[in-house]
């Protein structure tokens, strides 16, 4: 029982701290579509999509901490954040010049639009900066289990994030306050999660360093290469969608398929908080096979219910927390894309965590990624000018299909499962979106309409798609 309901609060942990990052995002969306409209907020998708990107500054080290971190090498994890906290510093600054010359060569903006987000741009990079910083000591507290500390210093960073951007956006109008409130939120964290890791290890020093030989820095980018693989091909195919689309749309469809994505983005997000819990039973030989199982069934059937639900009863919940913009063409057609993707990936998160973590090599995970982000970019450039939205969002979820049949291969083979095993493990994922669908399309016939009938509609067919889940993963943990 002590082991269950240390497993339950690794989880609720887990889910609490993603649900105060969420709140970052879907506060600021609203503020920003309602104050300065939607072409301001189609700018800044571009702008925080420029910030996030400064997370590959690491290089990939980050997932080189956490393996070091798995290993009990307390001196390898010490030298490898401090050698990524190197690497961040030089390579952020030259990521966001790069940046800052591409991503503002748009067309049709109004004078005053591209001098504010020239302005924002900067301030958006600074905080895109400083945040990159968290990622290593990040990577070992998330091993180590040290999930309440995290949960702490986000929710002081987003609600310190959230306050600066609302008053900005009263006292300034402009796209300068959800970039002051970045760089707000950043800073807390950043210094935060690293005098959390100081606690962890009382040996741990700060400062920048530089491999102690070659065969150390070979190690290192060996593990750090397939993780920047991965995160490059991800910058390009999920988050590079949006700068496809402001060539070839609008901003107010930039900013429509922006509340969908991040709809989808966030939820999935928050229900993938369960592999962060699970990350040290993983790691570990004997009861790995059990968690991947376990896993798989609670995050993928907690994203299906989530978004069978959202896609089917979520537009009145959409229209008052975005506004105007959710109701665009462009925003359930992107919405049921991007929910179908999210799906899939659900179905392999764990088994991709699983392989990054104790597979022989990070690449075991990184390739299968890497092609479905390739088939994602490919489709999205291919088709965009025709297809738009649908390109964008289409190539998602291709590219997903395509990771989950490589990834599962790997899997399989790994774990030393059969294929009718990933099937079990599959299974409550396939029902918890089958019957959350069946459930809202049922709930539509009603005819209620606006945001309390569209909660409430999402909450019962969510409930109706966990609770298939659920009993078909007890039916085949049994079997």
């Amino acid at each position: 029982m002590k082991h269950l309901l240390g497993r339950v609060g690794g989880f609720l942990l887990a889910g609490i701290r993603h649900l105060t990052t969420a709140l970052a995002g879907l506060l600021t969306i609203p503020l920003v579509a309602r104050i300065l409209g939607p072409d301001a907020l189609g700018l800044w998708a571009l702008l925080g999509m420029a910030a996030f990107a400064l997370g590959l500054a690491d290089l990939g080290l980050g997932v080189a901490v956490q393996r070091a971190a798995a290993r009990g090498d307390a001196r390898d994890t010490r030298n490898t954040i401090r050698v990524a906290v190197g690497v961040i510093l030089i390579v952020a600054p030259l990521l966001a010049v790069v940046s800052y010359a591409f991503l503002l060569d748009l067309p049709d903006l109004t004078p005053a639009l591209a001098a504010d987000a020239k302005r924002a741009a900067i301030v958006a990079f600074v905080g895109g900066a400083i945040g990159a910083l968290a990622i290593p000591f990040r990577g070992l507290l998330v091993v180590r289990g040290a999930l309440k500390s995290l949960t702490g210093v986000r929710a002081l960073a987003v609600a310190l994030q959230v306050g600066v951007t609302w008053i900005g956006l009263v006292t300034m109008h402009s796209l300068v306050a959800p970039a002051a409130g970045l760089v707000a939120g950043s800073l807390v964290e950043t210094l935060g999660t690293a005098r959390a890791a100081r606690a962890l290890d009382p040996e741990l020093r700060f400062a920048p360093m530089l491999p102690g030989n070659l065969e150390e820095l070979r190690s290192m980018i060996s593990v750090g290469g397939a993780s920047l693989a991965v995160n490059v091909s991800a910058i390009l195919a999920l988050r590079f969608d949006v700068v496809i689309l402001s060539r070839v749309s609008p901003l107010a469809t930039v900013a429509a398929y922006g509340v969908a994505s991040r709809v989808v983005d966030q939820s999935f997000t928050l229900a993938k908080q369960t592999s962060l819990a699970l990350l040290p039973r993983l790691a570990n030989r004997e009861d790995r096979s059990r968690a991947v199982r376990f896993g798989t069934a609670l995050l993928g059937g907690a994203v299906a219910s989530g978004m069978g639900a959202i896609v089917t009863q979520g537009d009145g919940v959409l229209v008052a927390w975005a506004g105007d913009v959710a109701r665009l063409p462009e925003t359930p057609i992107a919405l049921a894309l991007l929910a179908s993707a999210a799906i899939i990936a659900a179905g392999h998160e764990v088994a991709a965590a699983t392989l990054t973590l104790a597979g022989r090599s990070a690449w075991d995970a990184a390739l299968p990624l890497v092609l479905g982000y390739i088939v994602n970019l490919v489709i999205s450039l291919t088709f965009a000018h025709r297809l738009g939205v649908v390109a964008v969002a289409g190539g998602t979820l291709l590219g997903n299909a395509a990771t989950s049949v490589a990834l599962w291969a790997r899997a399989r083979a790994f774990l030393g499962w059969r294929i009718g095993a990933v099937g079990s493990a599959l299974a409550p994922v396939v029902a918890g979106a089958l019957v959350a669908l069946a459930t809202g399309r049922a709930l539509s016939v009603t005819g209620w309409s606006g945001a309390i009938a569209s909660l409430v509609g999402c909450v019962v067919a969510t409930g109706a798609g966990l609770g298939a889940a659920t009993i078909v993963m007890r039916r085949t943990a049994t079997a």
